[in-house]
């Protein structure tokens, strides 16, 4: 078998500063000289795609001027146990939101209990 010609193609996805996406295809071919190996050329096909790509298309990003994007790091707090929340009310009206379900726990019902009578006081 011989190979004449050979061709290779990619397809980008690209994001616009919109946040809009596109696809960018580009695609070269290619003919081999008698003692080219195939391969070779493919993979001068591929570097030619490649090369173009990155001298042709800028990295997009949703801050102003294109800077990077920063990567926010946030440390989550534990919630609260129902307990725990019982006992930091402030005021009788929002302590008066967990009478149902202190209900479920005696440790809960005897918290509830203590600081309902706290705060009429």
């Amino acid at each position: 078998m011989t190979i004449e010609k050979i061709s290779y193609s990619m397809s980008y996805e690209m994001v616009t500063t919109t946040g809009l996406k596109l696809w960018q295809k580009l695609g070269v071919e290619g003919t081999l000289s008698q003692n080219e190996d195939p391969k070779e050329g493919y993979k001068a096909l591929h570097d030619l795609i490649e090369e173009t790509h990155k001298e042709h298309s800028q990295p997009l990003s949703f801050v102003a001027d294109n800077a990077p994007v920063p990567e926010v790091q946030v440390e989550k707090e534990q919630p609260k146990s129902l307990l725990e929340q019982i006992e930091s009310c402030t005021e009788v009206k929002v302590l008066e939101s967990y009478r149902l379900i202190a209900k479920t726990k005696p440790e809960c019902q005897e918290a509830y209990d203590k600081k309902l009578k706290e705060l009429k006081k």
